[in-house]
This record gives structure tokens, C-alpha cells and sequence, in this order.
């Protein structure tokens, strides 16, 4: 026994109080001190002159600890000793296969140091450069990670590989003259990056997520607003269809300067927004396929936002505008007739894809952009018996530089199947087949008694009554008299009803309509009848001007009530004119105020009250208001 060690017997001291010590920041002289350890290192047994790591590139790694350390974990230098040794040799054995890409030399630094500073939570271990200079790294571990090596194994292990591929990230950086310090406000690239390389090297620890496998990711936000090391599973979905190496290159590529905004520096990524979006495809489906080769568990569900369809006049085309917020992942579903086939498009532009698939595919098609060729965007809707609609799902995520994005998809009626049942408007039950010419994209053409699209005239129901408008032995003498659109009192109500929708900027009616009502008969004018609401949404400002110009003709019947309120329906049976909405969302669209034309239908229940000076009236279709509310003044 030499003489040093028999002292240490005897005097019952450990070989980590009898170790020389000096400054812990020897290894960055020049006064740079501020950045590493402010304590008294001893070098840990067996690193005292550094080990060689590595195949064909090697690096110099030396252990050290403070003397405070030993005394502040659970662990003893017996314990630690073969945790360092495997996760240093197999992360730097990993990390030279991508070429050039670690520095010659490395110091881990074991301390008892509680936190980083700065830091909000007790940290496992950090990784700096001290000074300008960029040899040799410095791996700086704390309490918890210590403890790890008695407690949790797998942690301490995975902690020191994420923390070397820091060591990496960093020297190349500093190879390409950038600072590495100097992160920008994208951390979840080098955060998420260091976990999931860390994941390869210890595939099966299955530790490299925050959280139960991953429970903590928001798909709703943009990535760069998640905990950034949550976002490995972004780099985890890549192995999709790329090798390790070409992420490691891609990393070091686009690791993001001090200067770029997180929104700014992923737009300006030329295949940032494809990666995205195949990471968005296997998010949804729960089919990101970890190391381990197993499927990552307790991924958020994301829940589909019903996307409304502006109708073309005959029904058979329409346009749904989609809206997100770039970098986050955001589905919508469309709710169309089953029996038929239909072509989806979209507008997708560089910054912005689009895909769709049935509630039963197993994966999802591309929306081709612009006009589709040969089978691209065809979707069969089959037909269902019930006569429920049928959803197409809508993947929607855009990397453009803005803080909401918007795409247009276009839906265009190809055939329909003539042996599906029709149903009358009622869903399940309701299963009565008209005789139909068509069906539109989203039910039932009318009768075939009802001129085709196009013919603004036919001849009066004669009390007969139309579809779900049934002809009915009830009036309300109130009814029978000349209307004045009272605009001040509508502008009233208008508020009242968009204040739930959102804050009112501004409202304002202008023009004329007129309504006259005589027994069964009812005539509506309109003149410049012009609304402009301008309404700020989750942030977002949405302008809408509605102008009306034209007249028509129907036939009125009360269904209930009849006492001044209740409820009754229209039978357009001529008109002319248009009602046209233009907004900044879904730039509008235009309803021919003839029968078919879509302005007033014969399943619109409208419910009213009125009293000799005043008839308030509000159209409802399938219980959702469609029409109104409109409130006339006697003239």
C-alpha cells in the first residue's frame, strides 16, 4: 500500500479528500472565469491526464469534481465510475459517424451546484463553451444527475449523451464562425435535436421525452412555443424517410442565429415546411415510430374544427376557407352528402400543404393545388343508408411568416350515385325518396316540380306549399300589411348577436327593403340595402359587407302560432337580384334571389312577432340561424 493511500486508511479519508485541487477553470485562462465553475476540482480517479473516446476521430475527455460534490449526492465514485465510462464511449463512438462534428477535447465538470443560473428548475447537467475559444467543451453536471446514477440509471446515462451532442452542435458552429452561444429564439432545434440524437445512442431508456412519453406536446401551438425538448419527436418523426446523418446535417444547417425570430427563421427553411408537414401526418395518426421500434404512446388527440362551405348557386361546387396559426398542426372536417364523388383542390402556396383522407383511411392523400389531374383529389363518399353525412378529414400547416395563414379548398361535384336514397332535411329517419334531377354537395336537389337553377320564374304554389314548407290552414292577421326595414332597431340587434362572436369594432345599415304581405302572398324589395360589420375574432380582423339588391316573390304560410308570433315558411316562386358578401376570410360569395338561388329556402323555419307598429322575424335552418335577425316597421 503506498504511503499516500495508508495515511487514508488510517485517518479514515476518502481518496477524494486527499486529491490535489485546483481551480476548476483552469482550462479557459484569460479571465473568462464568469462561465465555468467558481470552485476548488480534483480530478476524477482514472481521468486525472483525460481518456481517449472515439474510432477514427477521438476526443480527450477529463473528469473532474468539486470538492464540495462527494458530500451533496447519493452516489460514490464506485457507483459513477461505470456510468461515465459507457455513456462517454458510446455517444462519442455515435456522434463520429457524422464526420467531423466533435471537438479533440472535453470536461465534465461534477458538482454540487443546486441549479444553472438563471435556471427556473433544479437542472440534471448543462453545456457551455467558455470564452471565444472553442476547445476544449465543458460538460457541467448537478446534484440530480448524481443521484440519477444510484436511482435512475437510464437518466444519467441519456443525460450526458444529449449534453455531448451540445458539445457537437456548438463546435460546429463555431467551425461555420457563428457563435453557439448565441441561440436566437429557437431553442426546441437544439433542445430537440440533443434529445433525440441522445435517443439513438440509448435507444431503449426510453427517458428522452419530458413527461410520460410525451404528454406534454401541444400539436395546437406553433413547435417553437412548446417545451423545446418535448419537440424530439419532431426530429423522431423524420426517421420516416431520413437517416440520422442527413438530421445531424440538417441541425447544424439550420441551427438559427441570434437575430431570427423563431416565426421569421423557419420560414426562411427551404424544406422546413415538407418536414413539418410529414411530422404533422404521423402526428395525427398516432404513427411516429420511436428507436425503440415502437410507436410513441399518449400523443394529444387533435380535434377536428367543422370547416363551413360557401355554396355555389346550383349547389354542386363550394369553397371552404381554413385558417391556422403556422408551425402548429390543425385539422378540420368537411361534412358532405354521401352517394357521390367529388374533387378536392386547393391554394396552397410554397409555404403551405394540404392533405385529406376518410375517417377509415390509413393515411393521408396530398391536395393537389390549382386544377387536379387523373385520380389526385378524387374522394368517393359512399353512399349511407341512414342518410347521415359523411366527413373528409383536412390536414392544414403552414411555416409562413405570419401570425395566422389562410388556404382555400375547393370542392367540385364529379357524379353522384342515382341509386343512394334521398332524405328529406332530419338526418336519421327521415327517410323519404324524392324524385330529384341532382343532388348538391351537401343534400337533396328540390323536386323535379321546381324549375332547374338558372329559371328565376314559375308560377305560384296556389297553397299547395313545397318540400318541408307545408301549405297550412293558420293566419295571422298581424302579418297582413306593408313592412319598412327600421334600421337603427336592426342595427340592435345585429350588435346583440355578433358581441358572442366576438368584439364589435363597428356596424352600420344603410339603403332601403320593404316587405308587403297580403293572406299568403309575401313581396320583398330591396334597394342598396347595404351591412358592413367589422368584427375582431381570436385576434383576428374580419370586415363583412353584405349588399342586397333585387325582389321576390312568395308564398307564405304560418305553421304555428298565429296571435302575433310563431313561426312560418316561404315558397319562392319568382325573383331576381342578388345578395353579395365579401369579407377578408373567405373573399365571399353571391345568392340569386330567385327560387333555388339559396337566399330564402323552403326549409327555412322563420320565427316571428309582431305587433301593430313592428314584425321582428329570424330564419333558422336545422335549428342554426341562417337569415336575420330582420326588423320592419309598419309604413
Amino acid at each position: 500500500m503506498g504511503f499516500l493511500l495508508f495515511l487514508a486508511a488510517f485517518f479514515g479519508l476518502s481518496i477524494a479528500q486527499t486529491s490535489a485541487t485546483f481551480s476548476c477553470s483552469k482550462w479557459w485562462p484569460g479571465g473568462i472565469s464568469t462561465v465555468t465553475v467558481h470552485d476548488q476540482c480534483s480530478y476524477f480517479p482514472g481521468y486525472e491526464n483525460g481518456q481517449l473516446f472515439g474510432g477514427s476521430q477521438q476526443v480527450n475527455v477529463t473528469v473532474v469534481y468539486t470538492q464540495g460534490w462527494l458530500n451533496s449526492s447519493l452516489a460514490s465514485i464506485e457507483t459513477v465510475t461505470p456510468i461515465l465510462s459507457e455513456t462517454l464511449s458510446q455517444s462519442i463512438a455515435y456522434y463520429a459517424t457524422f464526420g467531423n462534428v466533435l471537438p479533440s477535447q472535453v470536461v465534465v465538470i461534477l458538482t454540487s451546484i443546486a441549479k444553472p443560473p438563471g435556471a427556473a428548475d433544479t437542472g440534471t447537467a448543462d453545456t457551455v463553451f467558455p470564452g471565444t475559444q472553442y476547445q476544449p467543451c465543458q460538460i457541467r453536471t448537478f446534484p440530480v444527475w448524481t443521484d440519477n446514477t444510484v436511482n435512475n440509471r437510464p437518466r444519467s446515462l441519456f443525460a450526458i449523451a444529449h449534453e455531448m451532442y451540445h458539445c457537437a452542435q456548438q463546435f460546429v458552429l463555431y467551425q461555420q464562425d457563428r457563435d453557439p452561444k448565441n441561440y436566437g429564439d429557437d431553442p426546441w432545434i437544439i433542445e430537440g435535436s440533443a434529445s433525440y440524437m441522445a435517443n439513438l445512442v440509448f435507444p431503449l431508456d426510453n427517458v428522452e421525452r419530458v413527461g410520460p412519453k410525451n404528454t406534454s406536446y401541444d400539436p395546437t401551438l406553433p413547435i417553437y412555443q412548446n417545451n423545446p425538448y418535448n419537440a424530439e419527436i419532431f426530429f423522431q418523426s423524420l426517421e420516416f424517410n431520413t437517416e440520422a446523418v442527413d438530421i445531424n446535417n440538417w441541425v447544424m444547417t439550420n441551427a438559427p442565429d441570434y437575430y431570427a425570430t423563431n416565426r421569421t427563421h423557419l420560414s426562411t427553411i427551404s424544406d422546413f415546411i415538407d418536414k413539418f408537414y410529414s411530422f404533422a401526418k404521423q402526428y395525427c395518426l398516432k404513427m411516429i415510430l420511436d428507436t425503440d421500434g415502437f410507436y410513441i404512446q399518449n400523443l394529444t388527440d387533435i380535434i377536428p374544427t367543422p370547416a363551413t362551405i360557401s355554396l355555389s348557386t346550383d349547389g354542386n361546387s363550394g369553397t371552404a376557407s381554413l385558417t391556422t396559426v403556422p408551425d402548429s398542426i390543425t385539422t378540420f372536417n368537411l361534412s358532405l352528402s354521401g352517394g357521390q364523388t367529388v374533387v378536392l383542390t386547393s391554394t396552397a402556396s410554397a409555404n403551405q400543404r394540404v392533405a385529406y383522407r376518410l375517417p377509415n383511411d390509413p393515411w393521408w392523400s396530398d391536395m393537389p393545388t390549382g386544377t387536379s389531374s387523373g385520380s389526385e383529389g378524387n374522394v368517393v363518399l359512399p353512399c349511407n343508408n341512414d342518410g347521415t353525412p359523411v366527413t373528409i378529414l383536412i390536414l392544414y400547416v403552414s411555416s409562413s411568416d405570419a401570425d395566422y395563414d389562410i388556404v382555400n379548398i375547393n370542392i367540385q361535384q364529379q357524379n353522384t350515385d342515382q341509386d343512394c336514397p334521398c332524405f328529406l332535411p332530419g338526418g336519421v329517419g327521415s327517410t323519404r325518396r324524392r324524385e330529384i334531377t341532382k343532388r348538391g354537395l351537401q343534400g337533396c336537389g328540390n323536386s323535379t316540380s321546381l324549375p332547374s337553377s338558372g329559371n328565376n320564374s314559375t308560377t305560384p304554389s296556389s297553397g299547395k306549399g313545397n318540400g318541408t314548407c307545408q301549405a297550412s290552414s293558420l293566419t295571422d292577421p298581424c302579418l297582413s300589411k306593408t313592412w319598412t326595414l327600421n334600421l337603427p332597431a336592426l342595427q340592435s340587434l345585429l350588435e346583440t348577436k355578433v358581441e358572442s362572436e366576438g368584439t364589435v369594432n363597428s356596424i352600420s345599415l344603410s339603403g332601403t327593403g320593404q316587405l308587403d304581405i297580403s293572406g299568403t302572398s309575401a313581396g320583398f324589395t330591396y334597394s342598396n340595402f347595404e351591412v358592413d360589420i367589422d368584427l375582431t375574432v381570436i385576434g383576428i380582423d374580419l370586415p363583412t359587407t353584405t349588399v342586397i339588391n333585387g325582389d321576390f316573390s312568395s308564398s307564405l304560410f304560418v305553421q304555428s302560432g298565429g296571435n302575433g308570433a310563431g313561426t312560418f315558411c316561404l315558397v319562392v316562386y319568382e325573383g331576381e337580384g342578388t345578395a353579395t358578401e365579401t369579407d377578408s376570410l373567405t373573399g365571399g360569395f353571391s345568392l340569386n334571389l330567385g327560387p333555388q338561388g339559396g337566399f330564402i329556402t323552403s326549409e327555412m323555419v322563420m320565427t316571428y312577432t309582431c305587433d301593430t307598429e313592428s314584425l321582428t322575424m329570424t330564419g333558422t335552418l336545422n335549428g342554426v340561424t341562417a337569415a336575420g335577425p330582420w326588423v320592419y316597421s309598419s309604413s
